[in-house]
């Protein structure tokens, strides 16, 4: 079943100009054509893979709906066009040497041999595919799909197995004995039998560090990028988030709100880490158990990883305005027996011959060279010896977006709008800040525009938002203030991701539920809120969109409820905001809005 993404007329207008004016690439098939997207996603990373005998490289570009395979001898590049809005993500490569790539936004996975593009299969596995490995000693392909399912595939692609876990899946990896499933927003790892039944739960640890002017800062972990198969187990590329009340700088002080930058210095370590209130780290876990990793120094938007027998590589996606080294290395005990009180120096990885680019993922190929994939513009930079040529990918129109450069653009906090909103959504982190509380970061999907007036308490307009928050508090650019029309008109066109049909008479059932306990008096229209502030104890905040809801936990301003039940519920949190039904109404409540 394919999934349609509806949008209100006035973006889809604006959907159908964007693609009227992109530029068409040749296809493999020379009597079709391909269109990119109408608009860029976000930066996700994932998207390199090198072939097990090294003499392909293959690229996803969900920028352009597009697979991009590199034969490594003759550097001749041929692309795969996808349907629109597929948004290509991770790849697997099976023991016959054939090539699948999960679809994020296309419900599917399709594979075909590297040597013969026209050689497709296309098979729908869930509504969010999101990570996937070939399981060599099960012939199997596994795939993890954003609503907690894990589905295992045989050569032709039949369901062999599947089983359910804690949703929000991100990656799966096979590496030794177990199969090892990291879920997005917590930075969680499952690690699985063979029977995938789980065996354990691990989570990075939370680390208190000492900040330089500042009160000690303690951070937990969140946001798992990218996690890789190492001997011995994983490395999970993810973020850490302050939970140390921010407070806010004397308005004579030109400081950024979020410090600029901060300065972290490790308990253990006299080298101080130059990084904000969101920083990067890399944990190993295995059977024995997790092994912290340190803070990476300076990078402001980790969301990619490769690791070889004697380093690893992450990818910084922060948008550079001026040509910077957006890759670094470090030595492969930083990523693996390293504790996170230390604070780890990569080495700059030459990206580009010349100008700026945007990085976006990075793998090894067998006999040691480093490939580097950069979306705009779009080329591969293969690092062979100490000489670097860039591979570009032939008839890729550009993909450039001023808004979309602004969400991802470096600050002197170091910290990026696509650090609290990853992939344009968020991160499930709780914010404690001085003036106001705690505080939930908020989705960007959706169409956001038509939800203004914006923040929990409904007191700021989008040129707030680019001069309070981006300019101030983060330490952005003047020009990111001059571009936020661009930053609106790019989030609002970002599409909330797919999600699992329900039942529809017990979702028509849910419907009514909603209507006659009187949900629709805040929550309408085709945003599902009025836009309005509410009184919720002594205070009053704006009512939030119910657009993707079921796959924002945990609710309210202040995250207080973990599940979407206990948010509905007259004993939870907020019990004035609770709902009195029976079991199966509750039940048809959640599947209406588990469709939204």
């Amino acid at each position: 079943m394919r999934i349609a993404v509806v949008l209100p007329m006035r973006r889809a207008i604006a959907s159908s100009l964007l693609l009227l004016s992109a530029c068409n690439i040749e296809r493999d098939e020379p009597d079709r054509v391909l269109v990119g997207p109408p608009t860029p996603p976000a930066i996700e990373g994932g998207t390199l893979m090198v072939t097990r005998a090294g003499d392909f490289v293959v690229a996803s570009d969900p920028d352009r709906d597009t697979v991009w395979i590199m034969d490594w001898e003759t550097r001749e590049v041929r692309a795969r066009s996808l349907d629109t809005g597929d948004r290509p993500g991770r790849i697997a490569e099976d023991a016959s040497g054939r090539i699948h790539v999960a679809l994020r936004n296309g419900g599917a996975v399709v594979s075909f041999p590297p040597s013969d593009l026209s050689d497709v299969r296309r098979t729908e596995v869930c509504a969010a595919p999101q990570g996937i490995d070939f399981d060599e000693a099960g012939d199997r392909l596994l795939v993890a799909c954003a609503d907690g399912t894990l589905v295992a595939l045989d050569a032709n692609h039949g369901v062999l197995q599947t089983a359910k876990f804690a949703d929000d899946l991100r990656d799966v990896v096979v590496s030794g004995e177990h199969v090892y499933l990291s879920r997005f927003r917590s930075a969680e790892v499952l690690m699985l039998d063979r029977g995938l039944a789980l065996e354990e739960r691990f989570t990075p640890e939370p680390i208190s560090l000492r900040v330089e002017g500042m009160a000690p800062a303690d951070l937990v972990p969140h946001v798992a990028w990218r996690m890789v198969a190492t001997e011995g187990g994983v490395a999970l590329l993810h973020q850490r988030a302050t939970t140390t009340p921010i407070a806010e700088p004397p308005p004579t002080s030109s400081a950024p709100y979020y410090a600029s930058p901060i300065t972290i210095v490790p308990p253990a370590s006299s080298t101080p880490c130059n990084t904000g209130i969101v920083q990067a780290s890399v944990t190993h876990v295995g059977p024995a158990g997790v092994v912290a990793g340190p803070i990476l120094d300076d990078i402001g938007l980790a969301v990619d990883l490769a690791v070889d027998s004697v380093g690893a590589v992450v990818v910084n996606a922060a948008f550079q305005p001026t040509p910077y080294e957006t890759v670094k290395r470090y030595a492969l005990s930083s990523v693996t027996s390293a504790d996170d009180t230390d604070c780890a120096m990569g080495s700059e990885v030459g990206t580009a011959m010349s100008g700026r680019r945007q990085t976006v993922a990075v793998a090894y190929h067998p006999s040691g060279p480093l490939v580097v994939q950069h979306r705009e513009p779009a080329l591969l930079a293969l690092h062979v010896g100490d000489a670097l040529t860039e591979i570009r990918l032939p008839g890729a129109s550009s993909v450039r977006d001023e808004g979309h450069d602004v969400f991802h653009q470096a600050t002197v906090s170091t910290v990026t709008c696509a650090s609290c909103h990853p992939g344009g959504h968020e991160d499930g982190h709780v914010w404690n800040l001085e003036s106001l509380g705690p505080r939930r970061t908020q989705s960007l999907l959706g169409g956001i525009l038509e939800t203004a007036p914006f923040h929990w308490d409904g007191d700021k307009n989008l040129e707030d938002i680019m001069l309070n928050t981006f300019f101030a508090r983060m330490g952005g650019s003047d020009t990111g203030i001059v571009l936020g029309p661009q930053v609106g008109g790019w989030l609002d066109l970002q599409p909330t991701r797919p999600t699992p049909h329900a039942d529809a008479a017990l979702a028509e059932r849910g419907r009514e539920v909603f209507d006659e306990a009187h949900c629709g008096d805040c929550h309408s229209g085709a945003q599902m809120t009025n836009n309005e502030n509410v009184a919720l104890g002594s205070n009053a905040f704006q009512v939030p969109s119910l657009v993707g809801v079921s796959e924002r936990a945990p609710y309210y301003h202040d995250g207080c409820a973990p599940t979407l039940e206990e948010a509905l519920s007259t004993d939870g949190c907020v019990p004035e905001h609770g709902v009195d039904l029976v079991a199966a109404d509750r039940e048809a409540l959640l599947a209406y809005l588990s469709e939204l």
